[in-house]
C-alpha cells in the first residue's frame, strides 16, 4: 500500500513544476521566480522525504558538469490528483456501445500477454504461473496464493481494478485473461469485489 506523505510547507511549487517534467535548479529558479538558495533548500527536503529524485542529464554540446535534473518519484504521483478512471469509464462506454469493447479488452490482453512470454522462458505448470505473478507485480492485491485440489488459487484482498471493475464487468476478466494467455493455463475467477465480495478469487487449473 502506499505510504500517505505530505509536501513540506513551502514547497508546493516546486512539486508542481516537477510533476510536469524534470526540472533543473535553474529551470526551477527561472519558472518559480525563486532563488537559487530557496530552490535547493526545497529540492533537499523533498529529496529527504523521498518524492523526488536526482539524476545527472547526459551532458550535451557544452562543456562542464552535466546539470542535475529532479524527477518526482512513483511514492509522490498519490499526491496529484488524476482523473484516469472517468476517462477510462467513458472509453470503455464508448467501446460498448460500438461494439467494440471485446475486440478492445482482446487487444489489450494480447498486448500484455507478450512482453511477458519473453521472461518466463521454459517454465510451465505450476513455477511457471508464480513467475508471471512476480512479473506482473501485482503486490498491491494484497495476494494470497494457495494450492487447491486441481491447482493454485489466486485471493486478492485489494483489487487493483475495482474501481473500473464496477462500472465495466469486463475489466474483472483482464487478469484472467492475461495469466490465461500467459502461462497457458486456464484461469477463471470465481468471484468478485465487484458482487459485495471481500475479496477476488480466481482458480488456476493445472493439469
Amino acid at each position: 500500500m502506499t505510504e500517505m506523505v505530505e509536501i513540506p510547507p513551502g514547497a508546493q511549487a516546486v512539486m508542481a513544476a516537477l510533476s510536469r517534467g524534470p526540472q533543473t535548479v535553474t529551470s526551477l529558479t527561472a519558472a518559480l521566480h525563486l532563488s537559487e538558495h530557496t530552490v535547493r533548500y526545497h529540492l533537499r527536503r523533498l529529496l529527504a522525504r523521498g518524492l523526488i529524485q536526482k539524476h545527472l542529464r547526459a551532458p550535451g554540446s557544452q562543456a562542464g558538469r552535466p546539470a542535475a535534473e529532479y524527477t518526482v518519484t512513483a511514492r509522490a504521483t498519490g499526491l496529484f490528483p488524476k482523473r484516469y478512471l472517468e476517462l477510462l469509464d467513458a472509453l470503455l462506454a464508448a467501446a460498448q456501445a460500438e461494439g467494440l469493447q471485446e475486440r478492445l479488452m482482446a487487444r489489450v490482453t494480447q498486448d500484455m500477454v507478450a512482453p511477458l512470454q519473453v521472461h518466463l522462458g521454459d517454465l510451465s505448470g505450476e513455477a511457471r504461473l508464480l513467475r508471471l505473478l512476480e512479473l506482473l507485480d501485482y503486490g498491491d492485491l494484497l495476494p494470497d496464493v494457495r494450492a487447491v485440489p486441481g491447482g493454485l488459487c489466486l485471493e486478492a484482498f485489494n483489487c487493483v481494478y475495482v474501481g473500473a471493475g464496477l462500472h465495466h464487468e469486463v475489466i474483472c476478466d483482464l487478469l484472467p485473461r492475461v495469466l490465461s494467455g500467459a502461462s497457458g493455463t486456464p484461469v477463471e475467477r470465481l468471484r468478485c469485489q465487484r458482487d459485495g465480495g471481500v475479496t477476488c478469487e480466481f482458480m488456476a487449473r493445472l493439469p
